[in-house]
């Protein structure tokens, strides 16, 4: 599954559902105990929008320099006990972005790595790296995940989730009372993701 959009602004990439499990993964991670957390993606849309679910989820970290999101240029100079590395991309694009597979990608996923003190999490999507035959030291980093049995699939949410927020609320595909209750509570507008179709619809 992916939303992946494109910011009509900056032309940068956003990808919704990374953005939602990188925010649960912080989320886990403070509940925890872990206190010094990073986000960092290659795009700059991408860490705009996790700011603003930190400002949402955890303004008193964020303001007290204990939580920051960021691309992998601003986050130079700077470490965290935990980070979580956003690649973005997936589908539809036929390709990843030059962040990632061009002259200064290994730069940049060196600092993004060498930033943790602690742990180190990446959020990606792998069908579709290893549909495009991604090379270089990304492809290595994919690779040694794999071969270490690092990997959780989408299919495993339910069991590395522990701590729901109000406001942010994974539920089983089979169990809709939760969504059913929120509709009916809506009082003027109720947005719904499609996935597939590449848009989001207000009923």
């Amino acid at each position: 599954m992916t939303l992946l959009f494109i910011d009509k602004a900056s032309k940068s990439k956003i990808n919704l559902w990374n953005l939602l499990h990188s925010l649960q993964l912080l989320i886990e991670a403070n509940e925890a105990g872990h206190r010094s957390i990073g986000y960092i993606s290659p795009y700059r849309a991408q860490a705009y929008y996790m700011d603003l679910l930190l400002n949402e989820f955890f303004r008193n970290e964020k303001q007290n320099g204990e939580m920051m999101s960021a691309t992998v240029h601003r986050f130079q100079g700077s470490e965290r006990d935990v980070i979580i590395f956003d690649s973005v991309d997936s589908y539809p694009n036929k390709r990843p972005g030059i962040l990632l597979t061009g002259n200064e990608s290994e730069r940049l996923l060196n600092v993004a790595m060498t930033r943790a003190r602690a742990k180190f999490i990446h959020v990606t999507d792998y069908n579709f790296f290893k549909k495009v035959n991604v090379r270089g030291i990304y492809q290595n980093l994919l690779d040694h995940q794999l071969f270490h049995h690092q990997q959780v699939d989408p299919s495993e949410i339910g069991r590395w989730i522990h701590s729901q927020k109000p406001n942010l609320q994974w539920m089983h595909a089979k169990k809709m009372t939760l969504v059913q209750q929120d509709i009916q509570q809506a009082k003027h507008n109720i947005t719904v993701a499609l996935p597939s179709k590449r848009f989001i619809v207000q009923i």
